[in-house]
């Protein structure tokens, strides 16, 4: 069987050994989970009592906790499953880019991204949803190419799609924006009639549709809000509070302390205004959450009023994922680099950690975190230079933007249907909230998989180029 490896399958082999070494290294030397996320506590807090009720995250990867706990609430399982799904996430990004180019090669690329990546591995050995948001992004994508090759059924694969897409945004709410990106690529996909046309890309729309209202339903119901993100006014307070300027508008009634006398430069960061006691919104309202509407009407009033300050904010945070010591937050919110909550050697005081351990207990079994000082060691330094971080984004991004242009037109639809879409997810999220360096974990696999494909195309054509020469020349020696 060995022997009967094709070079590529070699090369995939050798991909998942180191991957899933480095993942016995995290688990061997954070045994058996990492205590630094604050997130973590809340997942584990709502999965222990109430999985619509977290009024920060959506209620997926509670629910995928509280599943789990039906068997052990050992939170070793949970890691160990997690890393499970980092090389399942890899296997499955490998098969969809190798059917779509049928290549066995380009897919190394994106299956090489998640098996190495240190944030990947880091997020993993944490209590956080983006391992498993990373998994249904892939089997979306999987299926979806699947809808472009198997045309009939017609509504099998590109439902499949489209649930998965909305199950992935109710791990994570930005992957709501893979949607529309999903119907365009299939819409494209197959040269029918119009007509014809609209069938896979409207089953992929209605599943998705279906899943994200009965999750609003049932939002609305626990909570009374009917909306798939979670305390939507919230968050937009928080994206638009350190450059609400009530000066320039009058704020709805009963927000008028929410106006910051500070000048706007002077301001502290967006997570500030959402969860400090001093912040305007907390001290009027409490915890998030609380009359969320209320917050929703005074930023929508600040960016009807301050549309290019809002435009400015938006392009700052996105500017951050690919230049990001551009980022200057005051502190504690400062991010200097990618991100230090994705530091192996982030030091977080002892009070903090074990108030996150204790607080983790309440759906966890009890736990003590043994930490090998080798492997700690060995981590830190894997880290910076296997990360995947703004140089590697940028150049993904850019040859994503190539490959829309250039190559045969499956490719060019493979290219929108992965790197677009991740673009999509990253992007489009910081219209509602900011920039969090982690954001760009789940999304590395897929604009890898976009960057591959187009690096094939650019290939495929320099060859064509090639071999169209020797007859060019023939031609004109013959004439």
């Amino acid at each position: 069987m060995l022997r009967g490896l094709s070079p590529a399958q070699w090369a995939l082999a050798a991909l998942l050994a180191a991957g899933v070494s480095l993942r016995i290294v995290a688990l061997a030397s954070y045994w058996p989970v990492v205590t630094n996320l604050a997130d973590s506590t809340a997942y584990a807090a709502y999965a222990q009592q109430d999985i619509v009720g977290n009024p920060q995250h959506p209620a997926g990867y509670s629910t995928f906790l509280a599943a789990l706990g039906i068997v052990t609430h050992q939170v070793a399982v949970v890691t160990v499953l997690q890393h499970a799904l980092g090389v399942a996430t890899a296997l499955l990004l490998y098969v969809a880019v190798r059917r779509l180019t049928c290549s066995p090669w380009p897919g190394l690329i994106p299956a090489g991204v998640v098996l190495l990546n240190s944030d990947q591995i880091f997020l993993e050995q944490n209590i956080a949803s983006e391992p498993l948001f990373g998994l249904l992004l892939a089997a979306a994508l999987y299926c979806a190419v699947r809808a472009i090759d198997t045309p009939d059924p017609w509504w099998c694969w590109p439902a499949a799609s489209g649930a998965l897409t909305a199950v992935a945004a109710v791990v994570r709410t930005e992957g709501v924006f893979l949607v529309p990106v999903l119907f365009l690529a299939l819409l494209l996909a197959h040269p029918r009639p119009w007509r014809g046309r609209l069938a896979a890309p409207g089953a992929a729309l209605a599943s998705a549709v279906a899943i994200l209202f009965s999750y609003a339903v049932v939002n609305d119901v626990a909570n009374g809000r009917f909306e798939v993100g979670p305390s939507v006014g919230w968050h937009l307070y928080g994206r638009v509070a350190p450059f609400a300027d009530c000066n320039q508008f009058t704020p709805p009634k009963g927000t008028e302390a929410l106006c910051d006398p500070n000048p706007p430069g002077g301001r502290a960061g967006n997570d500030w205004y959402i969860f400090q006691p001093e912040s305007p919104a907390v001290r009027m309202f409490g915890h998030i959450g609380e009359q969320d509407g209320t917050l929703k009407a005074f930023a929508i009033r600040a960016i009807e009023h301050q549309p290019l300050t809002f435009a400015r904010a938006v392009f700052s945070d996105i500017k951050t994922y690919f230049v990001p010591d551009t980022r200057h937050d005051p502190p504690p919110y400062a991010e200097p680099g990618l991100s230090d909550e994705l530091d192996w050697a982030r030091v977080v005081d002892p009070v903090t950690l074990g108030q996150i351990r204790s607080d983790m207990e309440s759906f966890f079994d009890p736990f003590t975190v043994h930490e090998s000082p080798g492997g700690t060691r060995f981590l830190m330094d894997y880290e910076h230079p296997f990360r995947f971080g703004a140089t590697l984004l940028t150049l993904c991004s850019l040859l994503t933007t190539l490959g829309l242009l250039i190559g045969d037109r499956r490719l060019r639809i493979g290219v929108l249907l992965f790197g677009v879409g991740a673009l999509a997810i990253l992007v489009l999220s910081t219209l509602g909230t900011w920039y969090v360096g982690r954001h760009t974990v789940p999304i590395a696999g897929p604009i890898a998989a976009g960057a591959s494909i187009a690096l094939l195309s650019l290939w495929r054509l320099e060859r064509g180029r090639r071999h169209a020469l020797p007859s060019t020349r023939s031609q004109r020696t013959a004439s």
